[in-house]
Protein backbone atom coordinates (compact mmCIF):
# COMPACT_ATOMS: atom_id res chain seq x y z
CA UNK A 1 0.00 0.00 0.00
CA UNK A 2 1.13 3.54 -0.98
CA UNK A 3 -0.63 5.84 1.45
CA UNK A 4 0.48 6.86 4.70
CA UNK A 5 0.54 4.68 7.82
CA UNK A 6 -2.54 6.87 9.17
CA UNK A 7 -4.82 6.08 5.94
CA UNK A 8 -4.49 2.05 6.45
CA UNK A 9 -7.40 0.58 6.98
CA UNK A 10 -7.39 -3.08 8.81
CA UNK A 11 -7.73 -6.18 7.09
CA UNK A 12 -11.26 -6.97 8.56
CA UNK A 13 -13.71 -4.53 9.72
CA UNK A 14 -15.38 -5.18 13.05
CA UNK A 15 -18.83 -4.18 11.05
CA UNK A 16 -21.79 -5.38 11.91
CA UNK A 17 -25.34 -5.27 11.56
CA UNK A 18 -26.90 -7.52 13.86
CA UNK A 19 -28.70 -6.80 17.58
CA UNK A 20 -28.95 -3.25 18.65
CA UNK A 21 -30.96 -1.07 19.68
CA UNK A 22 -31.97 -0.68 23.06
CA UNK A 23 -35.37 -3.38 22.90
CA UNK A 24 -32.83 -6.00 21.54
CA UNK A 25 -30.27 -4.85 24.40
CA UNK A 26 -33.04 -5.04 26.82
CA UNK A 27 -33.79 -8.96 26.19
CA UNK A 28 -30.12 -9.57 26.10
CA UNK A 29 -29.59 -7.93 29.35
CA UNK A 30 -33.12 -9.66 30.41
CA UNK A 31 -31.78 -13.13 29.34
CA UNK A 32 -34.88 -13.55 27.18
CA UNK A 33 -32.76 -14.34 24.26
CA UNK A 34 -29.34 -15.47 24.39
CA UNK A 35 -26.55 -14.56 22.12
CA UNK A 36 -25.64 -17.82 21.20
CA UNK A 37 -29.29 -18.83 20.60
CA UNK A 38 -30.74 -15.83 19.19
CA UNK A 39 -32.46 -17.17 16.23
CA UNK A 40 -34.60 -19.69 18.46
CA UNK A 41 -34.73 -18.10 21.49
CA UNK A 42 -36.36 -14.58 19.32
CA UNK A 43 -38.78 -17.41 17.68
CA UNK A 44 -40.09 -18.80 21.04
CA UNK A 45 -40.65 -14.99 22.62
CA UNK A 46 -42.73 -14.77 19.31
CA UNK A 47 -44.78 -17.76 19.67
CA UNK A 48 -45.22 -16.99 23.31
CA UNK A 49 -45.96 -14.11 23.79
CA UNK A 50 -47.52 -13.22 20.06
CA UNK A 51 -49.47 -16.34 19.05
CA UNK A 52 -50.57 -18.37 21.78
CA UNK A 53 -52.09 -15.83 24.25
CA UNK A 54 -54.56 -15.25 21.12
CA UNK A 55 -55.23 -19.03 20.19
CA UNK A 56 -55.38 -19.48 24.17
CA UNK A 57 -57.81 -16.51 24.82
CA UNK A 58 -60.11 -17.66 21.19
CA UNK A 59 -60.42 -21.39 22.54
CA UNK A 60 -61.40 -19.46 26.11
CA UNK A 61 -64.01 -18.24 24.47
CA UNK A 62 -65.34 -20.52 22.33
CA UNK A 63 -65.90 -22.95 25.73
CA UNK A 64 -67.97 -20.36 27.17
CA UNK A 65 -69.83 -18.86 23.77
CA UNK A 66 -69.59 -22.22 21.38
CA UNK A 67 -68.59 -19.95 19.01
CA UNK A 68 -64.84 -19.95 17.45
CA UNK A 69 -63.59 -16.45 16.83
CA UNK A 70 -62.96 -15.49 13.10
CA UNK A 71 -59.51 -14.60 14.35
CA UNK A 72 -58.79 -18.38 15.04
CA UNK A 73 -59.93 -19.59 11.39
CA UNK A 74 -57.27 -16.82 9.95
CA UNK A 75 -54.79 -18.43 7.99
CA UNK A 76 -52.46 -15.35 8.10
CA UNK A 77 -52.37 -15.06 11.79
CA UNK A 78 -50.36 -19.08 12.17
CA UNK A 79 -48.52 -17.76 8.73
CA UNK A 80 -47.00 -14.99 10.60
CA UNK A 81 -45.79 -16.31 13.80
CA UNK A 82 -45.33 -19.90 12.69
CA UNK A 83 -43.26 -19.15 8.88
CA UNK A 84 -42.87 -15.47 8.86
CA UNK A 85 -41.22 -14.53 11.32
CA UNK A 86 -38.51 -17.73 11.78
CA UNK A 87 -38.22 -16.76 7.90
CA UNK A 88 -37.39 -13.16 9.20
CA UNK A 89 -35.06 -13.61 12.46
CA UNK A 90 -32.95 -16.03 9.39
CA UNK A 91 -32.95 -13.05 6.75
CA UNK A 92 -31.47 -10.90 9.53
CA UNK A 93 -28.85 -13.13 10.61
CA UNK A 94 -27.96 -14.27 7.06
CA UNK A 95 -27.95 -9.44 5.75
CA UNK A 96 -25.58 -9.09 8.79
CA UNK A 97 -23.21 -11.94 7.43
CA UNK A 98 -23.53 -10.86 3.65
CA UNK A 99 -22.78 -6.81 4.21
CA UNK A 100 -20.30 -7.77 6.66
CA UNK A 101 -18.62 -9.77 3.87
CA UNK A 102 -19.37 -7.53 1.59
CA UNK A 103 -18.22 -4.23 2.85
CA UNK A 104 -14.62 -6.16 3.62
CA UNK A 105 -14.55 -7.53 0.11
CA UNK A 106 -14.28 -3.97 -0.92
CA UNK A 107 -11.66 -3.11 1.72
CA UNK A 108 -9.70 -5.61 0.72
CA UNK A 109 -10.16 -5.28 -2.99
CA UNK A 110 -9.37 -1.63 -2.58
CA UNK A 111 -11.85 -0.45 -5.14
CA UNK A 112 -11.33 3.13 -4.26
CA UNK A 113 -8.69 5.55 -5.96
CA UNK A 114 -7.07 7.08 -2.99
CA UNK A 115 -5.61 5.87 0.19
CA UNK A 116 -7.55 8.63 2.26
CA UNK A 117 -10.85 6.59 1.15
CA UNK A 118 -10.22 4.14 3.81
CA UNK A 119 -10.31 6.31 6.61
CA UNK A 120 -13.46 6.71 4.72
CA UNK A 121 -14.59 3.48 4.80
CA UNK A 122 -13.98 3.29 8.55
CA UNK A 123 -16.08 6.20 9.12
CA UNK A 124 -19.13 4.71 7.20
CA UNK A 125 -18.92 1.63 9.16
CA UNK A 126 -18.92 3.53 12.52
CA UNK A 127 -22.14 5.71 11.34
CA UNK A 128 -24.05 2.59 9.74
CA UNK A 129 -23.46 1.18 13.25
CA UNK A 130 -24.76 4.38 15.21
CA UNK A 131 -27.08 4.51 12.77
CA UNK A 132 -28.62 0.32 13.90
CA UNK A 133 -28.04 1.64 18.02
CA UNK A 134 -30.85 4.76 17.60
CA UNK A 135 -32.93 5.20 20.46
CA UNK A 136 -35.24 7.78 18.58
CA UNK A 137 -34.95 5.65 15.61
CA UNK A 138 -36.74 2.23 17.58
CA UNK A 139 -39.13 4.46 19.40
CA UNK A 140 -40.77 5.55 16.26
CA UNK A 141 -40.87 2.03 14.95
CA UNK A 142 -42.73 1.25 18.05
CA UNK A 143 -44.63 4.11 17.28
CA UNK A 144 -45.29 2.97 13.60
CA UNK A 145 -46.39 -0.60 15.04
CA UNK A 146 -48.76 0.08 17.95
CA UNK A 147 -49.85 2.07 15.40
CA UNK A 148 -49.96 0.02 12.45
CA UNK A 149 -51.80 -2.55 13.73
CA UNK A 150 -54.59 -1.03 14.75
CA UNK A 151 -54.91 1.23 11.26
CA UNK A 152 -54.84 -2.05 9.99
CA UNK A 153 -57.85 -3.71 12.29
CA UNK A 154 -59.51 -0.57 11.93
CA UNK A 155 -61.92 -1.68 8.98
CA UNK A 156 -62.13 -5.23 9.95
CA UNK A 157 -64.79 -3.62 12.91
CA UNK A 158 -62.06 -4.67 15.84
CA UNK A 159 -61.90 -1.54 16.98
CA UNK A 160 -64.38 0.86 15.08
CA UNK A 161 -67.32 -0.79 17.60
CA UNK A 162 -69.09 -2.35 14.10
CA UNK A 163 -67.93 -6.00 15.59
CA UNK A 164 -67.69 -7.24 19.01
CA UNK A 165 -64.00 -7.51 20.09
CA UNK A 166 -63.27 -10.61 22.24
CA UNK A 167 -60.31 -10.99 24.47
CA UNK A 168 -58.26 -12.95 21.62
CA UNK A 169 -59.11 -9.95 19.00
CA UNK A 170 -58.09 -7.17 21.78
CA UNK A 171 -54.71 -9.23 22.53
CA UNK A 172 -54.00 -9.92 19.11
CA UNK A 173 -54.55 -5.84 17.66
CA UNK A 174 -52.86 -4.32 20.96
CA UNK A 175 -50.02 -6.17 21.14
CA UNK A 176 -49.64 -9.86 18.64
CA UNK A 177 -49.45 -8.11 15.83
CA UNK A 178 -47.81 -4.85 16.68
CA UNK A 179 -44.80 -7.55 17.94
CA UNK A 180 -44.93 -9.21 14.25
CA UNK A 181 -44.85 -5.48 12.53
CA UNK A 182 -41.82 -4.45 14.89
CA UNK A 183 -39.79 -7.33 13.34
CA UNK A 184 -40.58 -6.37 9.47
CA UNK A 185 -40.22 -2.60 10.26
CA UNK A 186 -37.33 -3.43 12.28
CA UNK A 187 -36.21 -5.62 9.16
CA UNK A 188 -36.52 -3.18 6.51
CA UNK A 189 -34.76 -0.31 8.68
CA UNK A 190 -31.76 -2.93 9.34
CA UNK A 191 -31.86 -3.03 5.03
CA UNK A 192 -32.15 0.67 4.93
CA UNK A 193 -28.89 1.09 7.41
CA UNK A 194 -27.35 -0.83 4.44
CA UNK A 195 -28.58 0.97 1.43
CA UNK A 196 -26.86 4.11 3.73
CA UNK A 197 -23.79 2.25 3.44
CA UNK A 198 -23.78 1.43 -0.56
CA UNK A 199 -25.42 5.41 -1.43
CA UNK A 200 -22.23 6.27 1.23
CA UNK A 201 -19.58 3.96 -0.55
CA UNK A 202 -21.14 5.24 -4.25
CA UNK A 203 -20.15 8.63 -3.47
CA UNK A 204 -16.21 7.66 -2.76
CA UNK A 205 -13.64 8.01 -5.87
CA UNK A 206 -13.98 4.57 -6.98
CA UNK A 207 -11.92 2.58 -9.06
CA UNK A 208 -13.96 -0.44 -10.27
CA UNK A 209 -11.76 -3.30 -12.60
CA UNK A 210 -13.86 -2.81 -15.82
CA UNK A 211 -11.72 -5.99 -17.27
CA UNK A 212 -12.94 -8.10 -13.80
CA UNK A 213 -14.06 -11.65 -14.49
CA UNK A 214 -17.14 -10.82 -12.75
CA UNK A 215 -18.67 -8.67 -15.15
CA UNK A 216 -19.34 -6.23 -12.74
CA UNK A 217 -16.01 -4.57 -12.28
CA UNK A 218 -15.33 -6.72 -9.21
CA UNK A 219 -18.09 -4.82 -7.46
CA UNK A 220 -19.98 -8.28 -7.33
CA UNK A 221 -20.36 -8.52 -3.86
CA UNK A 222 -22.37 -5.56 -3.42
CA UNK A 223 -25.53 -7.95 -4.71
CA UNK A 224 -24.45 -10.51 -1.68
CA UNK A 225 -27.37 -9.17 0.63
CA UNK A 226 -30.03 -9.27 -2.20
CA UNK A 227 -30.19 -13.16 -0.64
CA UNK A 228 -30.97 -11.76 2.77
CA UNK A 229 -33.39 -9.51 1.38
CA UNK A 230 -34.97 -12.58 -0.76
CA UNK A 231 -35.89 -14.23 2.10
CA UNK A 232 -37.73 -10.83 3.59
CA UNK A 233 -39.50 -11.05 0.13
CA UNK A 234 -40.57 -14.35 1.01
CA UNK A 235 -41.56 -13.79 4.37
CA UNK A 236 -44.32 -11.42 3.38
CA UNK A 237 -45.42 -12.96 0.26
CA UNK A 238 -45.94 -15.88 2.63
CA UNK A 239 -48.67 -13.56 4.78
CA UNK A 240 -50.02 -11.79 1.73
CA UNK A 241 -50.47 -15.49 0.83
CA UNK A 242 -51.96 -16.62 3.21
CA UNK A 243 -54.32 -13.19 3.96
CA UNK A 244 -55.66 -13.87 0.14
CA UNK A 245 -56.42 -17.88 0.92
CA UNK A 246 -58.51 -16.61 3.63
CA UNK A 247 -60.34 -13.82 1.70
CA UNK A 248 -60.78 -16.38 -1.14
CA UNK A 249 -61.71 -19.36 0.93
CA UNK A 250 -64.42 -16.91 3.18
CA UNK A 251 -65.91 -15.35 -0.28
CA UNK A 252 -65.29 -18.17 -3.00
CA UNK A 253 -63.35 -15.66 -4.90
CA UNK A 254 -60.98 -16.04 -7.78
CA UNK A 255 -57.20 -15.72 -7.42
CA UNK A 256 -57.24 -13.29 -10.51
CA UNK A 257 -58.85 -10.48 -8.58
CA UNK A 258 -55.67 -10.62 -7.10
CA UNK A 259 -53.49 -10.77 -10.06
CA UNK A 260 -52.58 -6.81 -10.70
CA UNK A 261 -52.02 -6.51 -6.68
CA UNK A 262 -49.82 -9.88 -6.85
CA UNK A 263 -47.83 -7.74 -10.03
CA UNK A 264 -47.53 -4.42 -7.47
CA UNK A 265 -45.86 -6.36 -4.78
CA UNK A 266 -43.36 -8.10 -7.59
CA UNK A 267 -42.60 -4.41 -8.59
CA UNK A 268 -42.15 -3.42 -5.51
CA UNK A 269 -39.69 -5.64 -4.36
CA UNK A 270 -37.54 -5.60 -7.21
CA UNK A 271 -37.54 -1.63 -6.72
CA UNK A 272 -37.06 -1.95 -3.24
CA UNK A 273 -34.03 -5.06 -3.27
CA UNK A 274 -32.55 -3.42 -6.67
CA UNK A 275 -32.80 0.40 -6.73
CA UNK A 276 -29.70 1.01 -4.55
CA UNK A 277 -27.42 -1.05 -6.25
CA UNK A 278 -27.94 1.57 -8.94
CA UNK A 279 -25.95 3.82 -7.82
CA UNK A 280 -22.65 2.36 -8.64
CA UNK A 281 -23.72 2.87 -12.44
CA UNK A 282 -22.23 5.90 -12.84
CA UNK A 283 -19.08 4.22 -11.48
CA UNK A 284 -19.02 0.95 -13.96
CA UNK A 285 -19.95 3.06 -17.12
CA UNK A 286 -17.17 5.19 -16.55
CA UNK A 287 -14.66 2.42 -15.60
CA UNK A 288 -15.88 0.36 -19.22
CA UNK A 289 -15.51 2.98 -21.33
CA UNK A 290 -11.95 3.91 -20.02
CA UNK A 291 -11.40 -0.12 -20.31
CA UNK A 292 -12.53 0.00 -23.43
CA UNK A 293 -10.00 3.19 -24.41
CA UNK A 294 -7.36 1.78 -22.73
CA UNK A 295 -7.69 -1.85 -24.20
CA UNK A 296 -8.49 -0.21 -27.49
CA UNK A 297 -5.09 1.80 -27.83
CA UNK A 298 -3.24 -1.46 -25.61
CA UNK A 299 -4.26 -3.70 -28.98
CA UNK A 300 -3.33 -1.46 -31.74
CA UNK A 301 0.19 -2.64 -32.54
CA UNK A 302 -0.28 -6.12 -31.77
CA UNK A 303 -3.00 -5.95 -34.43
CA UNK A 304 -1.10 -4.17 -36.65
CA UNK A 305 2.01 -6.47 -36.57
CA UNK A 306 -0.81 -9.82 -36.81
CA UNK A 307 -2.07 -8.12 -39.59
CA UNK A 308 1.49 -7.60 -41.63
CA UNK A 309 2.68 -10.83 -40.31
CA UNK A 310 -0.05 -13.09 -41.21
CA UNK A 311 -2.60 -11.07 -43.65
CA UNK A 312 0.81 -9.22 -45.62
CA UNK A 313 2.89 -11.62 -45.24
CA UNK A 314 5.64 -9.20 -44.70
CA UNK A 315 7.64 -10.54 -41.97
CA UNK A 316 8.48 -14.19 -43.54
CA UNK A 317 7.20 -17.55 -43.44
CA UNK A 318 6.55 -18.23 -39.94
CA UNK A 319 3.76 -21.06 -38.54
CA UNK A 320 0.63 -19.14 -36.58
CA UNK A 321 1.65 -21.77 -34.17
CA UNK A 322 5.50 -21.63 -34.27
CA UNK A 323 4.86 -17.49 -33.52
CA UNK A 324 5.57 -16.89 -30.01
CA UNK A 325 3.42 -13.64 -30.22
CA UNK A 326 0.19 -15.41 -30.84
CA UNK A 327 -1.15 -16.46 -28.10
CA UNK A 328 -0.58 -13.25 -26.66
CA UNK A 329 -2.52 -11.62 -28.87
CA UNK A 330 -5.38 -13.74 -28.73
CA UNK A 331 -5.24 -13.61 -24.67
CA UNK A 332 -5.88 -9.30 -25.03
CA UNK A 333 -8.49 -10.57 -27.64
CA UNK A 334 -10.13 -12.33 -24.81
CA UNK A 335 -9.64 -9.97 -22.16
CA UNK A 336 -11.32 -7.29 -24.67
CA UNK A 337 -14.82 -9.24 -25.42
CA UNK A 338 -14.85 -9.76 -21.64
CA UNK A 339 -14.77 -5.99 -21.30
CA UNK A 340 -16.83 -5.43 -23.82
CA UNK A 341 -19.78 -7.77 -21.84
CA UNK A 342 -19.11 -5.66 -18.68
CA UNK A 343 -22.37 -5.10 -16.71
CA UNK A 344 -23.11 -1.33 -16.20
CA UNK A 345 -24.96 -2.51 -13.02
CA UNK A 346 -23.10 -4.85 -9.87
CA UNK A 347 -25.73 -7.50 -10.33
CA UNK A 348 -26.81 -10.65 -12.53
CA UNK A 349 -30.08 -12.18 -13.84
CA UNK A 350 -29.58 -14.88 -11.24
CA UNK A 351 -30.35 -12.13 -7.99
CA UNK A 352 -33.26 -11.07 -10.15
CA UNK A 353 -34.56 -14.51 -10.39
CA UNK A 354 -34.10 -15.34 -7.00
CA UNK A 355 -35.90 -12.06 -5.83
CA UNK A 356 -38.58 -13.17 -8.36
CA UNK A 357 -39.14 -16.76 -7.28
CA UNK A 358 -39.72 -15.58 -3.30
CA UNK A 359 -42.39 -13.69 -4.18
CA UNK A 360 -43.97 -16.02 -6.16
CA UNK A 361 -43.19 -19.58 -4.82
CA UNK A 362 -45.62 -18.63 -1.33
CA UNK A 363 -48.14 -17.97 -3.87
CA UNK A 364 -48.39 -21.68 -5.38
CA UNK A 365 -50.12 -23.19 -2.71
CA UNK A 366 -53.02 -20.52 -2.88
CA UNK A 367 -53.23 -21.05 -6.92
CA UNK A 368 -53.54 -24.96 -5.72
CA UNK A 369 -56.92 -23.71 -4.08
CA UNK A 370 -58.54 -22.62 -6.85
CA UNK A 371 -56.76 -25.46 -9.41
CA UNK A 372 -56.59 -28.79 -8.25
CA UNK A 373 -52.87 -29.93 -8.99
CA UNK A 374 -53.41 -32.94 -11.05
CA UNK A 375 -55.83 -30.16 -13.65
CA UNK A 376 -52.64 -28.07 -13.39
CA UNK A 377 -50.26 -30.71 -14.31
CA UNK A 378 -52.91 -31.50 -17.19
CA UNK A 379 -52.57 -28.54 -18.57
CA UNK A 380 -48.68 -28.51 -18.45
CA UNK A 381 -48.88 -31.76 -19.94
CA UNK A 382 -51.03 -31.07 -22.32
CA UNK A 383 -49.15 -28.07 -23.42
CA UNK A 384 -45.58 -29.39 -23.71
CA UNK A 385 -46.95 -32.88 -25.87
CA UNK A 386 -49.63 -31.49 -28.10
CA UNK A 387 -53.64 -31.97 -28.00
CA UNK A 388 -56.86 -30.76 -28.98
CA UNK A 389 -57.79 -27.25 -27.87
CA UNK A 390 -60.84 -27.18 -24.93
Amino acid sequence: MTGQVGHMVPERLNFTLRGGGPLWRGFTRMRVVKPEHRLRGAAIVFVVFGLLPVVLLGLHSFGKTGVLPPLLGDISLYARFLLAVPILLVAESVLDERCTRALNRFVAGKFYETDECADRVQEIARRAEKLRDSTAIEVVLLIISFGGAQLALFGQGVLDGQGKAGPAELYYALVALPMYQLIVWRWLFRWFVWCSVLWRLARLPLRPLAAHPDRTGGLSFVSEPTVAYALFVCASSVVVSATWATHLLAEQGDFASYKKMFALFVVLAMTLGFAPMLLFVPHLDRARFDGVRDYGELANDPSRQFYRRWIIGTEGEISPLGAPDMSSWIDLGTAYGELMRTRLVPFGPRFVIVVFAAAALPMVPLILTQVPFMVLLGRLGKAMLGGLPG
